[in-house]
């Protein structure tokens, strides 16, 4: 439950913070990254990042504890204003904080405190280029392959082929239980 996954939260997070701290005898880097969820990393990001005299770049995934909230995981409101509290220094102490989207842009923008730098914020999207996947249908017992840098499909026996492509230049094909080929182009 909840409980459970907190308290291994935490213990990821003071293990995080354990090897970010001990790394200080290795060579510097030029940047900490902490990621979210879970939220707990961000003050070990920037606690390793002070300590080390580098910047601070927090990538937001999910925004906590919005999410959490909404789908009723966390329900007392002081572990709410807790988290707020969390998410908000994170935020505010953070060199750079990337998202995904516009949208999360926006809600992390609007919780920065006073004199916090909106344009500290960037959009990073975990995207799929769709000019390079094409999604073709075929049977589901058909095998789909790369020849010669198109996508073909055989049947299982090998018997006949067919050429689905004419362009070139794919270089991995997946196939789906309803036979919907994508191929990386």
């Amino acid at each position: 439950g909840s409980a459970t996954r907190a308290l291994a939260f935490g213990g990821f997070t003071a293990l995080a913070t354990a090897v970010g701290l001990a790394a200080r005898r290795g060579p510097r880097p030029e940047v900490v990254l902490a990621m979210s969820p879970p939220i707990t990393l961000g003050p070990a990001g920037w606690l390793v990042a002070r300590s080390m005299r580098v910047p601070f770049v927090f990538n937001v995934q999910d925004v906590f504890p919005d999410v959490a909230v909404e789908l009723g995981a966390i329900t007392n409101p002081k572990v709410i204003a807790a988290a707020s509290r969390l998410e908000r220094f994170v935020y505010d102490h953070a060199d750079a904080v990337t998202v995904l989207s516009d949208e999360l842009a926006a809600n992390v923008r609007a919780k920065l405190g006073p004199g916090r730098s909106p344009g500290k914020v960037r959009v990073i999207p975990n995207f799929v280029d769709t000019e390079a996947v094409t999604a073709t249908p075929a049977g589901a017992d058909s095998i789909a392959y790369v020849k010669s840098g198109d996508l073909w499909l055989s049947t299982p026996d090998g018997t006949r082929q067919h050429r689905v492509t004419t362009t070139g230049g794919y270089t991995d094909v997946t196939q789906a239980d309803d036979g919907t080929l994508v191929g990386l182009h």
